[in-house]
């Protein structure tokens, strides 16, 4: 099983410090981890940092995960921490905006409409998910296993492990039907399978394993993403006994908090959504149009008052586009700064500098 395979190359790393058991371990993970990133911050060169950083710190923690753990879904986890440790030093994508703009349109081309619908809620909704139905989505359709496989994980047939998928599916499908998302559980399986792995920038797995295993030095701000997904994973793992001791004092306060938080998250989602949608329609009528302007620009017989129109004209589409990316850089900030607003009594990410 690929799985008990995972952590006995955890072991093998962790007991000889072999190059050859983690750089298995890359190859095997590294479109997984990228994928996931990319889904959450929708920026490649940020998504790249956390993909590092998520091995770096798997390299640190690899002779401490337990036996029996899957590995996909303690990647899945350590993904969404650091994430949001990446979150906090967001401004820093300002400068990368144009270029990941151009590289996610490239990416968004081929995405089937919903896929593009539910990518930006998978991982929320994923988390949302009792810890084996979550491992059971990632193993089934993030990994491709039968179902076969998936009910060896948990000790149990294939026809329990098809009726705990399907559960979790439908869980999933509500979650996304209640953010305005509607389809059915085997559209939405048949979207997670085809697009959820994304093309790995090439170079990134080497770079990976020479920061890991030679000792090659990491970017100052993968340092400090490492530092600040550890001080998360510290937090939530203390949390449990914590909230055992302060308990019943501050739960309903901090449940009330929560889950008002939640609704005006959903609501400033739904807006965000929908003023997306009004900029990729109004995205697509400027490619249209300036398809047609690059048409009449090649015929030769132009008169050179009426090409100078279209250049001008080819100028006003491209401010326009600009506008555009703009508006999105300002509903993505909108989307990370209500995600990690929720109220510091109870947030462990305000401990992330």
């Amino acid at each position: 099983m690929q799985a008990l395979d995972d952590l006995a190359l955890l072991r093998e790393y962790a007991a000889h410090h072999s190059e050859a058991a983690f750089e298995t371990l890359v190859a095997r993970r590294v479109r997984f981890v990228y994928s996931a990133a990319l889904r959450q911050v929708r920026d490649p060169l940020l998504a790249e940092e956390i993909t590092q950083a998520v091995f770096i710190i798997l390299s640190k923690k690899a002779g401490s995960i337990r036996s029996g753990t899957v590995l996909s879904g303690w990647l899945f986890k350590t993904i969404r921490y650091a994430a949001l440790a990446q979150t906090r030093t967001a401004a820093r994508r300002r400068k990368y905006e144009q270029e990941a703009q151009m590289q996610s349109e490239i990416q968004s081309a081929a995405l089937d409409p919903l896929w593009e619908q539910i990518a930006p809620l998978l991982d929320e909704g994923l988390a949302q998910l009792g810890e084996r139905d979550r491992q059971a989505i990632l193993l089934r359709y993030l990994e491709s296993k039968s179902l076969a496989d998936v009910g060896s994980f948990f000790g149990t047939n294939e026809d329990t492990a098809r009726m705990r998928i399907s559960r979790a599916l439908e869980k999933l499908r509500r979650y996304f039907m209640n953010r305005g998302v509607v389809s059915t559980a085997d559209f939405i399986a048949g979207a997670i399978s085809a697009n959820s792995l994304q093309a790995v920038p090439i170079g990134l797995a080497t770079k990976i394993t020479a920061t890991v295993l030679k000792g090659s030095a990491a970017a100052g701000p993968i340092l400090t993403l490492v530092q600040g997904t550890l001080k998360i994973m510290a937090w939530i793992k203390t949390k449990t006994a914590v909230a055992f001791g302060v308990g019943t004092l501050l739960a309903g306060a901090a449940v009330l908090t929560l889950r008002e938080q939640e609704q005006q998250n959903r609501q400033q989602e739904q807006q965000n959504r929908q003023q997306e949608q009004q900029n990729r329609q109004q995205e697509q009528k400027i490619r249209a149009e300036e398809e047609q302007i690059r048409a009449q620009e090649q015929k030769g017989d132009l008169p050179s008052g009426q090409r100078a129109q279209l250049e001008n004209r080819l100028n006003q589409l491209r401010a326009q586009q600009n506008q555009l990316r703009t508006t999105q850089g300002q509903l993505y900030e909108q989307k990370t700064n209500a995600f990690v607003r929720p109220s510091p009594q109870v947030s462990p990410f305000t401990m992330v500098q």
